[in-house]
């Protein structure tokens, strides 16, 4: 027996609820769809991104406050994104069962500074012809023949050039934000965290080039020539070289247009010679204090014996940033010198420098 009336109509569904359903059908199906999708880029960033490493024991980045120093390691991103932009230069005279290496066959580490293959590192007993006997492998295993091999005669630095593409470069820091203090990470066989101790200023009494870097920056603890050094947002800094100083970053960065067009090193500057002054009394109401040229070379301009370099380009010099502002600066120079009491500007062309 039915329990519907049989005097009244047969029932209906309402409408709005049956769109409601399809709604919730709908939103439902997209909510699916979006976890799939959020899986799959967290697969792939896992994969491409964050690729698999032999160790996985990580610590925590260092932190502002007091230095953490020794052996530590950096957040894992961190630490992924900086070795997928490191190549480990290894001897193959020292390659165990033709497949294997120990940390004794690492020449050193080079960071990649093109796409195309091109990595700055340093060795300190490098002679020519040393290259013949070197590999370079990458974060994953990957062997590169080293095809050409640039020195650096001003940093002593060695330019190598492997065929590959699509490699992951190194970025640069601010370089006036490098200061003592700062914290950094020591890549060698193994990690380090470690910070600049203290800048040291070259105080000449004798004429020196213009063009020579008269500051250096002091590591905390001894490394190995060769260690290569990033700040705590993954950038290239620089790498030890002899004394346990850090080499000038800034002047691979400056190289990198070099390479890229015309495969070789150039230098661009003026061939001044001289020293810092400061005057002995206030001119003017101004203390003056520059770089007096001793010696001014063959140079396109009206730079003459006696004047005192005050600023290149609006910045004024001091012995920190004298070489950083000439080397950085474009090849038009507009240079304010100090000449028999009174300041003068004068337009400058940088020339090719030889060593």
């Amino acid at each position: 027996m039915k329990r519907d009336a049989p005097h009244l109509p047969a029932k209906v569904c309402r409408l709005d609820t049956y769109y409601r359903l399809q709604n919730v059908r709908w939103l439902l199906l997209f909510a699916l769809l979006a976890f799939i999708a959020g899986g799959s880029a967290a697969l792939i960033f896992e994969a491409y991104v964050m690729p698999e490493y032999s160790s996985s024991t990580y610590w925590t980045n260092i932190q502002g406050g007091s230095h953490a120093t020794g052996s530590v390691q950096p957040e894992i991103v961190l630490q992924k994104q900086i070795e997928q932009r490191l190549l480990s230069i290894y001897d193959v005279r020292k390659k165990i069962a033709k497949q294997f290496y120990n940390n004794q066959a690492l020449i050193a580490k080079g960071a990649i500074i093109s796409s195309d293959g091109w990595l700055v590192t340093y060795v300190s007993d490098y002679t020519s012809g040393m290259e013949k006997n070197w590999e370079a492998i990458d974060y994953q295993g990957t062997s590169y023949k080293i095809e050409k091999v640039l020195y650096d005669k001003l940093e002593k630095m060695l330019y190598l050039k492997i065929t590959a593409s699509g490699l992951r470069v190194v970025s640069f820091p601010v370089w006036q934000d490098l200061n003592v203090d700062t914290e950094l990470w020591a890549i060698n066989n193994n990690w380090e965290a470690t910070f600049i101790k203290k800048e040291n200023i070259l105080e000449n009494n004798f004429a020196w080039s213009i063009w020579q870097p008269q500051n250096s920056w002091q590591l905390t603890d001894s490394f190995i020539p060769g260690t290569i050094f990033f700040n705590n947002q993954g950038q290239f800094v620089g790498v030890a070289v002899k004394d346990n100083l850090l080499s000038h970053g800034w002047l691979v960065e400056k190289q990198i247009n070099e390479l890229l067009v015309s495969g070789k090193l150039q230098y661009l500057g003026v061939p001044w010679q001289g020293y810092f002054v400061r005057a002995a009394n206030k001119i003017e109401g101004s203390n003056i204090s520059g770089f007096y040229i001793e010696k001014v070379g063959s140079v396109n301009s009206s730079i003459a014996k006696g004047d005192i370099v005050l600023k290149i380009n609006g910045e004024n010099t001091t012995a920190k940033n004298l070489a950083y502002l000439l080397w950085t600066a474009p090849n038009d120079l507009e240079v304010i010198v100090w000449r028999q009491g009174s300041e003068l500007t004068v337009k400058v062309t940088k020339m090719l420098l030889t060593f």
